[in-house]
């Protein structure tokens, strides 16, 4: 998986959304979110007064590429790894 978070230690839409989510009843996500959607990284406790459930999926992967399960043997990799936007992506071309 690719680092989407870099040069950032925290994913910025993570602890978006954790903001976003503070005024809802119900919150059914389905993202690949990292641990401060939960724990922001200020240290303060994070708090969703009117929530009554809570339903979340999450990709096996992080946002910075890290997965949060291994395989057998290791199989899986430990760090993600850096996105070079002029070898990563197709060069842009005129489409009709």
């Amino acid at each position: 998986m690719p680092n989407l978070t870099a040069p950032k230690l925290h994913d910025p839409f993570s602890s978006s959304l954790r903001i976003l989510s503070y005024g809802l009843r119900r919150l059914c996500i389905f993202a690949v979110i990292d641990a401060t959607f939960f724990l922001p990284d200020d240290g303060s406790t994070p708090s969703w007064p009117y929530l009554e459930s809570m339903n979340i999926k999450f990709h096996m992967a992080s946002p910075s590429g890290t997965y949060y399960f291994r395989g057998s043997r290791n199989a899986l990799r430990d760090t993600g790894y850096e996105i070079h936007p002029e070898t990563s992506y197709p060069p842009l071309e005129q489409t009709a």
